[in-house]
């Protein structure tokens, strides 16, 4: 079942995303999974998330997927698209898929596709008319392949990379990140 994440879930959250992205990115960039894991990353992200004004507003939502017998076992978080240089021009009104992850152990149940599909909902009732992504990259070209097939799987195309420089506690990586952009005409007027 997909729901609204509330403040009271963020514990649950924060340990779900930094379980899951660590064992999705370490297969990818392994010293950058590790960094991100060791530098607070996760604390910071679900510390300040719920505090964000976008949310209170409307305009940013926190999706989770919850069963029964397990909790929560995936999130999303969607809204107004970060800055991507020329493809905020390219794409007029344009929404991101900020994160989403889903438990390892669930992985292929379709609650990545559910969380997709609701983010997608959301961002086309706001107006939004595409959705942008982009997946961890390296400079060597690896890249989150798996995460571009899904998205790909549902429609979304790639469009180019981003380079971009993220800090890590003292570190700093290099990273060369496909982006994928998804049009959310088939998904206006969805969500219930």
């Amino acid at each position: 079942m997909i729901e609204i994440a509330k403040e009271q879930d963020r514990m649950n959250l924060y340990r779900l995303h930094e379980r899951a992205r660590f064992a999705t990115d370490v297969g990818i960039h392994p010293e950058y999974a590790r960094a991100t894991r060791d530098s607070g990353y996760y604390e910071g992200f679900w510390g300040n998330i719920f505090n964000k004004p976008e949310l209170a507003e409307g305009s940013l939502i926190i999706l989770k997927a919850v069963l029964e017998e397990k909790g929560i076992v995936g999130f999303a978080v969607a809204g107004a698209a970060d800055e991507y240089g020329d493809y905020n021009r390219e794409f007029e009104l344009l929404g991101e898929l900020h994160q989403i992850y889903v438990s390892p152990e669930i992985k292929g149940c379709g609650v990545g596709r559910e969380l997709y599909e609701k983010s997608a909902e959301f961002l086309s009732n706001n107006g939004y008319q595409h959705m942008i992504m982009n997946v961890l990259g390296d400079p060597s070209g690896a890249f989150n392949s798996a995460a571009a097939a899904f998205y790909e799987s549902r429609g979304a195309r790639v469009v180019g990379s981003v380079q971009e420089e993220k800090k890590r506690g003292d570190l700093v990586f290099s990273l060369n990140c496909p982006l994928i952009v998804q049009d959310l005409s088939p998904y206006e007027h969805s969500m219930g």
